[in-house]
């Protein structure tokens, strides 16, 4: 397989930023630049990668704070889900102004939709709609490799807050249980916060089974 993941942890809430890579081609896109440009951009030059693309999972601040410098500095266009617009390109609901005073907005260059599969850097990439942390929230999924991408959907042994504007309880279980857990056990779960796990140990250990 010549995929490969490697994690950046960026910001003050620790988003996990994500360099999925061709490793015989180095094209890299950049899943969740949260924040902190400089270090994400570090890393790049010192794997010797080149960015081809931005994807965001959600719209939150923590997960979008250095996408606008990242697509300036390697002229490269972001992709996000359609149904988390209103996030991305409103201060109040992507809360950055409540958390930096002032506020942070994205304009994507490519919107995405459930079932959407994009093909970069040698890559297929399938959206996944997962709803429930936010509006449109959405996982990439990279079949080949066993790989998911959940952004704030699904943690290890949890999931994503449910109590800011667009939350919802039943959609992310109806997200996680009816959606991802229909995945391959060995599916490996790249999340937006915290260790990495796998769909299996979920469907045994994460609470959504028994809430």
């Amino acid at each position: 397989m010549d995929i490969e993941v490697y994690s950046c942890v960026v910001g003050p809430l620790e988003t996990n930023c994500y360099l999925l890579y061709n490793t015989v081609t180095s094209e890299t896109v950049i899943i969740d630049p949260g924040e902190e440009d400089y270090k994400i951009s570090e890393v790049i030059v010192k794997k010797g990668l080149k960015p081809v693309a931005i994807f965001i999972t959600h719209g939150h601040f923590d997960h979008i704070g250095a996408a606008n410098a990242l697509r300036r500095k390697y002229d490269i266009k972001i992709y996000a889900p359609l149904d988390d617009k209103m996030y991305l390109e409103n201060p109040s609901f992507n809360m950055s102004v409540d958390f930096y005073g002032t506020g942070t907005v994205v304009n994507a260059d490519e919107w995405l939709e459930d079932g959407q599969v994009v093909s970069i850097a040698g890559i297929d990439i399938e959206c996944i709609s997962t709803p429930g942390h936010t509006k449109g929230g959405m996982c990439f999924l990279v079949k080949e490799a066993h790989i998911l991408f959940a952004g704030d959907t699904l943690f290890r042994e949890s999931h994503g807050r449910v109590d800011f504007v667009g939350g919802s309880m039943s959609q992310i279980k109806h997200s996680i249980v009816d959606k991802l857990f229909m995945l391959p056990d060995n599916t490996i779960v790249f999340p937006g916060h915290g260790p990495d796990t796998d769909i299996g140990y979920e469907k045994k250990y994460n609470y959504l089974i028994n809430y």
